[in-house]
């Protein structure tokens, strides 16, 4: 509504102005005219009609002009308002906080993790979070990149505030009040291997910003387990058992308490979170196009995924509904069909092995090396760590 009457203001505006301007210049002319023998009840009418078109235009001028004005004064009111809670800052720090604000509220929407939720705490009362870490989720439908970025210039912001010994600003918005306010020497962002995947050009950036401002981007492996998608560590969440300082003590009065361990180089794995909804086709065509179907009898999803341009090899990935992954099959789809199952990836991996395919899920590292050597070779590299063959004509 208030779209549309700033809309037929300004419309007005340009219609009013227009007639106006018109009308005095045909008055001019009537008045200027000389050589035309106007009877008077003619000259009076002409210009008594001339003067409320004249009246009529401005009026139609001033209207617009009016309900343009309102709506400018409605928004201002609007804007000062929503700054009311922040009447200590300048009109600069202001506009940055209330642009995170709205940012926090689209697609950098993150929220806060209860870390009692993460641990198996049956049994328990009363657990309190004693990690010195503050724990979020990325919201649905969130850019993950926007939002490193966001927490980059709030993470600047707060200890520019500790640099002049000045607290940070007051805001409405719960979560940006928590990044803002609680500083604690490690920061969690919990995320899906998909939302890591999206980051894609722009991956060893946000890494780069991430390992700057201290947050890390962790993905649940398990009740109390983080996998570090930057360093590869793991980070266990587990009930302290140092408070009081017996184990039945902990068990009533139990404390979070936060370790990690380092596993080695953190290569992308095939797990729940990366397939997608189960019986879910998709019409994708080329190298590394997939599809996936859940075998509801065997509880088990497959996931295929082309090799080649011929559609002759394929690629196909066994997981198990809770996640766990059960074997590979290297698929040759001709006129007889010929299935090499095996589990070695590690070892294939090694054979196919450049700089970078840590973070390469398997099947980009066996596209590319079927693009350059072509299926027979891969076959080859795969055979001595074939467990099973299936053949059928």
């Amino acid at each position: 509504m208030k779209k549309a009457k700033r809309i037929i203001g300004m419309v007005l505006l340009i219609v009013g102005g227009y007639l106006t301007i018109a009308n005095l210049i045909v008055l001019q002319v009537v008045l200027t005219v000389r050589d035309v023998d106007y009877r008077p009840e003619s000259a009076v009418m002409v210009l008594i009609f001339i003067l409320f078109s004249i009246l009529f235009s401005a009026g139609l001028f001033m209207l617009g002009w009016r309900l343009w004005r309102e709506q400018a004064e409605a928004m201002k009111r609007a804007r000062m308002e929503a700054l009311a809670p922040r009447k200590d800052t300048g009109p600069e720090e202001a506009e940055h906080i209330a642009r995170w604000e709205s940012a926090l509220a689209g697609d950098c929407a993150i929220k806060g993790y209860d870390l009692e939720r993460a641990v198996d705490a049956e049994g328990l009362d009363d657990l309190s979070n004693n990690t010195g870490a503050d724990w979020f989720s990325l919201g649905m439908g969130s850019d993950l990149a926007k939002v490193v970025r966001l927490y980059a210039e709030v993470d600047t912001y707060r200890k520019a505030c500790e640099v002049h010994g000045v607290k940070p600003k007051h805001t409405d918005d719960y979560i940006l009040c928590w990044l803002m306010c609680f500083a604690h020497d490690i920061h969690f962002l919990i995320v899906t291997q998909q939302d890591f995947l999206s980051l894609g050009a722009e991956r060893e950036q946000c890494l780069a910003l991430c390992r700057e401002h201290g947050l890390h981007l962790v993905l649940p492996q398990s009740a109390g387990v983080f996998l570090d998608l930057d360093s590869g560590r793991r980070w266990n969440v587990y009930i302290a058992e140092t408070y009081p300082g017996s184990v039945d003590d902990a068990a009533t009065y139990g404390s979070l308490a936060l370790n990690w361990t380092d596993p080695g180089q953190y290569t992308l794995g095939y797990m729940v979170d990366y397939i997608p909804s189960p019986n879910i086709r998709r019409a994708e065509q080329g190298p590394g196009a997939k599809m996936f179907l859940f075998d509801e009898s065997l509880h088990q999803g497959r996931l295929t995924v082309q090799l080649d341009q011929e559609r002759l090899w394929f690629l196909s990935v066994f997981v198990g509904e809770d996640g766990d992954l059960k074997k590979f099959s290297l698929d040759y789809e001709g006129a007889a069909d010929s299935h090499y199952e095996f589990t070695a990836e590690k070892a294939i991996r090694d054979k196919l092995y450049f700089p970078g395919d840590e973070k390469l899920y398997f099947h980009d590292i066996l596209v590319r090396y079927v693009k350059e050597y072509g299926g027979n070779a891969l076959l080859n590299q795969i055979m001595p760590h074939v467990t099973a063959q299936y053949h059928y004509d």
